[in-house]
């Protein structure tokens, strides 16, 4: 069964999004942790995230696992588990972290990818501890998870995090406390904080994994599945429809540049940005395109940086969706 072809107008540079990265493999030889006995339940994936040289510890010599994640070491972990990051927000402002703190850059990439956000007034506060919705809402993010519309049965998540959470949940990342709560507000220790990650990179290296394409209603469909709505007579007839309802929300100043996504990494992609952009779950995002593809009319979603996305449906050319981007 041939899969149809994904094609998308865009001025975000889609290019400049990463695919998942597993962990860097590397050679150097696993360092014991004085404070991380052979008899931990969880010494073995320890011992591997220290030989892939994403955990280190601390000068001491210790890990110190059951201390509290922070926010610095949360963004340490993730930086140095994904040398290839997108940089969504470019010259982002830090003002309570400067140039001098070792955590700097790793801050700073994880800010960009937007996997881990500012607290107010742009202060990052790397000595917080992390909740546990905020780490549910970075591995989602930082290794690209879905829940296939799997909702998790914890009963204590908020709309916010929701869509994290249940992708973690379907992914066997987490399954709650035995109550069926996830307690989204709390910190969890830094030995959970790597268990999660490493949970996370094993569903992806065990093709288990769930993302935004196999998750969407155009997985299964074949090319010759793509129709015009039949109240139109044809697909140039269509197209045209189409066309008029995107030129009553764009302006002739406004350009498009066009790409071609043909295949499931490239339309993970651009569901991973649209998704930071545009503040919707990967759900949510397919709805809408599904919605413009079967009714022919167009959607505009604004954006969190001022911009107005407008995604349409090309019949005649057999281009599924463009985005349209333009400034409000």
């Amino acid at each position: 069964m041939k899969k149809i072809n994904l094609f998308m107008s865009t001025a975000i540079a889609i290019a400049a999004v990463s695919t998942v990265t597993a962990p860097l493999q590397t050679e150097a030889a696993t360092k014991n942790f004085s404070d991380v006995s052979p008899k931990n339940d969880y010494y073995h994936i320890i011992k591997e995230m220290v030989a892939k040289e994403v955990i280190t510890g601390y000068p001491d010599g210790t890990f110190k696992p059951n201390e509290l994640m922070t926010r610095k070491h949360a963004a340490a972990l993730i930086s140095r588990a994904f040398p290839t990051l997108p940089a969504y927000h470019k010259g982002i402002s830090l003002t309570d972290v400067n140039k001098d703190n070792p955590y700097y850059k790793d801050i700073r990439r994880v800010l960009e990818a937007d996997i881990i956000q500012h607290t107010n007034n742009f202060d990052f506060r790397p000595n917080d501890i992390i909740t546990r919705g905020e780490m549910a809402r970075a591995i989602a993010l930082a290794y690209k998870l879905s829940s296939n519309e799997q909702k998790s049965p914890l009963t204590d998540v908020s709309p916010q995090l929701a869509s994290y959470v249940d992708a973690l949940y379907a992914n066997d990342i987490t399954t709650g406390f035995e109550d069926k709560t996830f307690r989204e507000d709390k910190g969890l220790t830094r030995v959970h904080f790597a268990v999660f990650m490493y949970r996370a990179e094993q569903a992806i290296q065990n093709n288990k994994v769930v993302t935004a394409y196999n998750a969407s209603k155009f997985h299964n469909m074949k090319e010759t599945d793509i129709q015009y709505p039949t109240k139109y007579k044809n697909a140039a007839e269509a197209t045209e429809a189409s066309k008029s309802s995107v030129e009553t929300l764009l302006s002739k100043s406004d350009e498009m540049t066009s790409i071609t996504l043909q295949n499931e990494k490239e339309y993970n992609a651009f569901i991973e940005s649209a998704q930071i952009m545009l503040n919707k779950s990967a759900q949510q995002l397919d709805d809408i395109i599904y919605k413009v593809y079967s009714t022919g009319i167009a959607e505009s979603i604004p954006s969190q940086n001022n911009q107005l996305w407008v995604l349409w449906y090309d019949y005649s050319e057999k281009k599924l969706f463009k985005a349209i981007i333009k400034e409000k």
